[in-house]
């Protein structure tokens, strides 16, 4: 039973560092080119940890990985302009009070939840698939436009983390992260899982 909860404990404490790593490493790309390289780092080494392959230490886990996906600076760029855009004009947009303006609202938050969730799928495919970025790319918007239900969980789960995140800024460092990892990696087996049922 003391192992067990020693166990946990260690995991947890790995989990923490985990995250800390992925902030440390978004912010060294500048945010906007380190946010694919260092999502990909903190699902490759939290999967690691899962398996009990963390025995070089989270630091070092996390350099080799990030070295591995900077190929994809580029690429994290181009989502992060797409994403800082949509949200400058939905800032810009909540200061104008008519239905025009409501309308184009509303779709500016459908197209942020969406691509949300692709770049979420994505960083899947890479690190889980090794697809290349086009076939990731392609296979998460394809995968976010037929699982609806699974899709809206993860958004609503990553607003519900987020707020929580903005209030505490040691749970948006140390647990928001982490936290955001396993539920999206919980959701995709539970729905493969399904899937494979169905087959």
């Amino acid at each position: 039973m003391d192992f067990k909860i020693y166990t946990i404990l260690n995991r947890a404490y790995k989990y923490f560092i985990a995250s800390f790593y992925f902030w440390v490493y978004l912010f060294r790309g500048i945010v906007v080119y380190g946010l694919i390289p260092s999502s990909c780092s903190l699902f490759s080494v939290m999967e690691d940890i899962k398996e009990d392959r963390d025995c070089d230490g989270i630091k070092k886990l996390f350099f080799e990985y990030y070295r591995e996906y900077k190929i994809y600076r580029i690429h994290s760029l181009i989502f992060a302009f797409i994403t800082f855009s949509i949200y400058a004009s939905l800032f810009f947009l909540n200061k104008v009070n008519n239905k025009i303006a409501l309308i184009f609202t509303i779709v500016l938050i459908y197209l942020l939840a969406m691509i949300l969730l692709i770049l979420t799928y994505t960083i899947n495919y890479l690190v889980f698939k090794k697809c290349d970025f086009k076939t990731a790319f392609i296979s998460s918007f394809i995968f976010t436009v037929k699982n609806i239900f699974p899709s809206l969980s993860i958004v609503i789960s990553f607003i519900m983390l987020f707020i929580i995140g903005r209030m505490n800024l040691v749970f948006l460092i140390f647990f928001l992260p982490f936290l955001y990892v396993l539920l999206v990696r919980t959701l995709l087996s539970k729905l493969t899982e399904f899937e494979e049922e169905r087959q």
